[in-house]
Order: C-alpha cells, then sequence, then structure tokens
C-alpha cells in the first residue's frame, strides 16, 4: 500500500500529516507486516510540533505497531523515540523520547518563552504519557552539552527586587553558564512542577555587590565574572497544547465540554425545554 501525503488523528495524537512511503502485509487478514517497513512523516503533534519524521516500524496482530525508530527535527536538532511497541486504540500511550544537539535559542522560541535567550546545545531524555484528555512528563531530565552558553533575561519580574534577589537578576541579565540541568514533572494539562539548577558567573554586565558587601567610603563596587550556583523550582499551568490541538481534528471534545457544562447548569422549572 503506497501512502502519498496522508493525514490522520489518534485518541492521543491528535495532528499526524503528511504520511508518505510503502507498507507491505505480510497478511492481510491481520493487516501485519514484516519488519524494516519505512515511511515518512511531515509533521507530528501530541501537543508540540515535530516535523520531517523519519519512521521505521513493524504491524504486529491485535492492532499492535512496533516502532523500531522514529526520529523528527525539532529546535534545530532531533527528537526520536525509543524502540517501543503500541496498542492503536488504546486510551493512553506510554513512550520515552529523547533530545539530541538541541539548540537552546530554538527550543525557547519553540515553547515561546518570554523575555529570554540562550545559546548553547541541550540533550536529554523524558518518559511521555498520553491519553485523551492530556500528557504527563514523568521525570524528564534535559541538560547542556559542551561547556555550556550564555543565558540572558530581560524582564521586568525583577525591577522591584532588592538585596541580594537585585543582584541574582542583574547577574541574569548575561550569564555565562557551565552546567545546566532542567527536570520536569507534572501535566501538560495543569501544573508542571520545574527544577532548574545551573552555575556559571556574569558576563558583560557588571553587578552591584554594595547591597550586600558595602564598603564606608568606597561607595558602589560592580564587578564581573562573580561566580553564582541557581537553583531554581517552580510550579505552574503548562499550556494546554494538547487539549487545542485536539479540538482542531475532533469536535467531539469541544461537545463534551458544552454537554458536561450544561449537565451542572442548575434549571429553571419555568423553562421551556430546548428544541
Amino acid at each position: 500500500m503506497r501512502l502519498d501525503g496522508v493525514s490522520l488523528s489518534t485518541a492521543t495524537i491528535p495532528i499526524v500529516n503528511d504520511v508518505r512511503g510503502e507498507i507491505r502485509f505480510g497478511d492481510l487478514w491481520t493487516l501485519t507486516t514484516p519488519p524494516g517497513q519505512r515511511v515518512t512523516v511531515g509533521e507530528l503533534n501530541p501537543g508540540i510540533s515535530v516535523t520531517n519524521g523519519r519512521v521505521a516500524f513493524q504491524l504486529l496482530s491485535e492492532q499492535r505497531v512496533s516502532i523500531e525508530s522514529a526520529e523528527f527535527d525539532f529546535a534545530s536538532g532531533t527528537l526520536a523515540m525509543r524502540p517501543t511497541t503500541i496498542s492503536l486504540g488504546a486510551d493512553e500511550t506510554r513512550f520515552e523520547l529523547t533530545l539530541r544537539d538541541v539548540d537552546a535559542a530554538a527550543l525557547l522560541r519553540t515553547l515561546s518563552v518570554p523575555d529570554m535567550t540562550a545559546t548553547g546545545r541541550l540533550e536529554g531524555s523524558f518518559p511521555l504519557l498520553l491519553t485523551r484528555r492530556s500528557a504527563f512528563v514523568e521525570g524528564g531530565v534535559i541538560r547542556a552539552q559542551g561547556e555550556g552558553g550564555l543565558l540572558s533575561y530581560t524582564g521586568q519580574a525583577g525591577d522591584s527586587a532588592t538585596g541580594v534577589s537585585r543582584i541574582a537578576f542583574d547577574a541574569l541579565r548575561s550569564f555565562q553558564y557551565d552546567n545546566l540541568s532542567l527536570t520536569l514533572d507534572g501535566d501538560l494539562n495543569g501544573d508542571v512542577v520545574s527544577s532548574i539548577e545551573f552555575s556559571g558567573h556574569n558576563s558583560g554586565r557588571p553587578v552591584d555587590l554594595g547591597p550586600i558587601a558595602p564598603i564606608p567610603g568606597v561607595g558602589r563596587i560592580t564587578v564581573r565574572g562573580v561566580p553564582f550556583d541557581f537553583i531554581v523550582r517552580v510550579t505552574a499551568p503548562f499550556r494546554r497544547l494538547a487539549q487545542t490541538a485536539a479540538t482542531i481534528t475532533d469536535p467531539s471534545v469541544l461537545i463534551n465540554q458544552s454537554r458536561e457544562q450544561e449537565a451542572q447548569e442548575p434549571v429553571d422549572p419555568d423553562t421551556p425545554p430546548p428544541r
């Protein structure tokens, strides 16, 4: 069977676009194939879009797919899926993703992170659980490759900070990091707990050490190259990407939400029933 630009959706992956390739069946009655089938995928979006996929697989009995290898372009690097077996039509799908040679700047743009720029390359892995309603990250870890890079935060969060906090925000205006790691846990459709650890020194813009190291008669003290160790823990709602993407191809999501809201609203006995 030849696929030429086919688009489709599944219960847990709502957007699969531009699938191309040939599938050779070993048994049409069971719709099974020999191993080593290969297709390309223009775009796959379980919540965050990846493109230019190269997938090798085997169709097994009982509507199962053995993923032998799967790689996609993502943030100027590669996002790959570890070999696994997926049951088509299941209420949930579990697999592990790996990141290789991802550009930090491109990743921030892809995730629409405001007021922050970065250089350097990243790698990591994170288990992902997809359900009909959301996606869950379980113990994901992303870390910096090589010698690190430059991190710059230019937002207004630190404008009113004083003392040590102000020094930290000043350092982040231009910060040379040597080590960086990011862990993710939680529901991408709800609260995600992120722990960020990075160390290095401020570069470019000097920081004012006066608030913590005043020297009488000397005045303002500004220095470059001050070493810092940052450990930040954030618990915040992640964007509802998976649910938004699902409504594009599956309007039943919106219909079911509307029915649930109507069922919860009190009914006026004097109001005639809808036609």
